[in-house]
C-alpha cells in the first residue's frame, strides 16, 4: 500500500529539499531507506556546477546566448556530443551521439515513454522485487503490471517468456506509429534493491524475447557508473549495460532498448538531468511528442552546463571521489554484516550501486522490526515487501550504503543486527514454549 503523504498548511512549500519534507533526516537519525547521495557528494557536485556554469556562462556571453533560448528537440549538442564520449570511455563501448536524447532524469524519462508508446490496457512486465516507485509510475497511464521473479543472474526468462506468450495480442503487427505491443522496465546493472547485475546469458536471452515478440525493454542504468571494484588501484568497469547486447549489425536487429540514465546518483539529483541511450524507432516517435515540439529539450540550461565538464578533470576528480566514497562504505557496512550477521539471515554482496539487500527468517516480524529500530535506536529503513507489486518479500529489507559515512553506517548497522539478534532470540524462546 503506497504511503499517503499529507503537508500541513503552515509548512506548505517551506522545506528545503524532499528528506526533509518526509522527516528523513535529524539529529541522531540513521534512514537507511534515503535513496540519495550524500552530503559531501553534493559538495563536490557544487563546486563542479559552479566552475562549469562560469565556463560556459562566458561562451554564452561572448555568443548567442543560445544555452538560454529554447533548446533544440533533442538536446544540446555540446551535451549530447561530450556526453557520448563519456559513456564511450566509461562503458569501454562506443555510443553514438545520434542516439543520444536529453532528459530531465530517470523517473521523468520512464513516464515520458510509457506515455509515448503505450496506452491504457497495455501490458509492462517488471522485476520483482523493483524499483518501489515504479508501479505508481505506470499505473497512472493505465498499465497492467505483470511481475517476474528476480533470481542471482537476473530475472526469471522463462516464466517471463511464458507470460509474454500468453499475453501477446495474436494480430499485432507492429507499424511506425505502433512498433511495441508491450514493454518490460529492468535494472539489469546494480539491481534496485538487490543490487545482483544480469549475468551474459540472461541479457542476451532477453534480447531475443524482445526482438521475437515486439517489446520494448526500458532499462533503469542510473547506477553504471557506480562500480566499487578495483584492479590494482583502478577501478573496474561495471558489467555491459543490455542496449550493448542489441547490436545494430545483427540481422534481425529492430531497436528494442532504451537505456535511461541519470545525473541523479553520480552528480547530484536537484539538477534533474538524464538522458535516453536509444534507437531511431525510438527517437523518431520522441521528435512526434507535442511536450518536446512545444518546448525543445527537456532540460537545456542544466544539459549545457553540466556538458561544459564532462570529458574533464573536473568530472574525472568528482567521478573517482564518488567511487572511493562509496567503496569505503560498501567495504565498512558488509564488514559489519559479515561480522556480526545473525544465524539465519542473508545478504546480498553488491560490488557498486546504492544498495543491499537483507533476507530475514519469515518468523521475523519486519514491521516490528522497523518501529524497535525506529524507537530504540533512530534508524528506518525500506519494507522489502514495497518493492513488490504482488506483495512478496515480507521478510526481506532494503538497505541504502551511500547516504551516511562509513562510521556512520558502521554504528547504524550494528545496532540493526543487535535488534534484528533480539527479535530472533525472541521467536526462539517462544518456540521453544511452546514445545514443552
Amino acid at each position: 500500500m503506497a504511503t499517503k503523504f499529507r503537508i500541513k498548511d503552515e509548512d506548505y512549500g517551506y522545506y528545503k529539499h524532499k528528506y526533509y519534507e518526509i522527516s528523513a533526516i535529524g539529529e541522531g537519525r540513521y534512514s537507511l531507506d534515503m535513496g540519495g547521495p550524500s552530503v559531501d557528494i553534493l559538495r563536490s557536485a557544487a563546486k563542479l556546477m559552479r566552475k562549469s556554469t562560469e565556463i560556459r556562462l562566458q561562451q554564452e556571453i561572448s555568443g548567442d546566448a543560445d544555452l538560454l533560448q529554447y533548446g533544440s528537440h533533442l538536446g544540446d549538442p555540446d551535451y549530447r556530443t561530450n556526453i557520448a564520449k563519456f559513456l564511450s570511455i566509461q562503458y569501454q563501448d562506443s555510443v553514438d551521439p545520434e542516439s543520444i536524447f536529453t532528459t530531465c532524469g530517470a523517473t521523468i524519462g520512464l513516464s515520458i515513454l510509457v506515455s509515448i508508446f503505450f496506452n491504457a490496457g497495455d501490458v509492462i512486465f517488471v522485476e520483482d522485487p523493483t524499483f518501489f516507485r515504479v508501479s505508481q509510475i505506470v499505473r497512472g497511464y493505465g498499465l497492467t503490471i505483470v511481475p517476474i521473479p528476480v533470481v542471482d543472474d537476473g530475472i526469471e526468462v522463462d516464466m517471463l517468456e511464458k507470460e509474454v506468450k500468453g499475453k501477446r495480442p495474436l494480430d499485432f503487427q507492429p507499424t511506425e506509429q505502433r512498433p511495441f505491443w508491450a514493454c518490460m522496465y529492468l535494472i539489469t546493472v546494480y539491481h534496485n534493491p538487490t543490487g545482483i547485475c544480469y549475468s551474459k546469458e540472461k541479457c542476451k536471452a532477453l534480447i531475443r524475447l524482445a526482438r521475437d515478440n515486439n517489446i520494448l525493454v526500458i532499462c533503469d542504468d542510473v547506477y553504471n557508473l557506480l562500480c566499487f571494484e578495483k584492479n590494482g588501484n583502478a577501478f573496474e568497469r561495471a558489467p555491459p549495460r543490455l542496449f550493448q547486447y542489441d547490436v545494430k549489425s545483427d540481422k534481425d536487429y529492430f531497436g528494442n532498448v532504451v537505456s535511461n540514465g541519470t545525473f541523479s546518483k553520480v552528480l547530484a539529483p536537484g539538477l534533474r538531468l538524464g538522458w535516453f541511450e536509444a534507437p531511431k524507432v525510438v527517437i523518431n516517435q520522441l521528435l512526434l511528442d507535442g511536450r518536446i515540439l512545444g518546448g525543445g529539450s527537456l532540460n537545456h540550461y542544466t544539459s549545457g552546463i553540466v556538458a561544459s565538464s564532462l570529458n574533464t578533470d573536473l568530472f574525472s576528480d568528482h567521478l573517482l571521489m564518488v567511487r572511493s566514497r562509496g567503496k569505503e562504505k560498501l567495504d565498512a557496512i558488509l564488514g559489519v554484516f559479515r561480522e556480526r550477521c545473525p544465524e539465519g539471515v542473508k545478504f546480498s554482496i553488491p560490488t557498486g550501486g546504492y544498495f543491499m539487500w537483507v533476507e530475514l527468517p519469515g518468523s521475523v516480524d519486519i514491521p516490528e522490526l522497523h518501529e524497535c529500530c525506529l524507537k530504540n535506536h533512530n534508524i528506518s529503513f525500506h519494507h522489502g515487501v514495497k518493492c513488490s507489486v504482488p506483495g512478496r518479500y515480507q521478510n526481506c529489507i532494503r538497505i541504502c550504503f551511500m547516504y551516511y559515512s562509513a562510521a556512520e553506517l558502521v554504528a547504524a548497522a550494528t545496532k540493526l543486527l543487535e535488534e534484528i539478534e533480539v527479535r530472533l532470540k525472541a521467536v526462539k524462546n517462544v518456540d521453544k514454549a511452546d514445545t514443552n
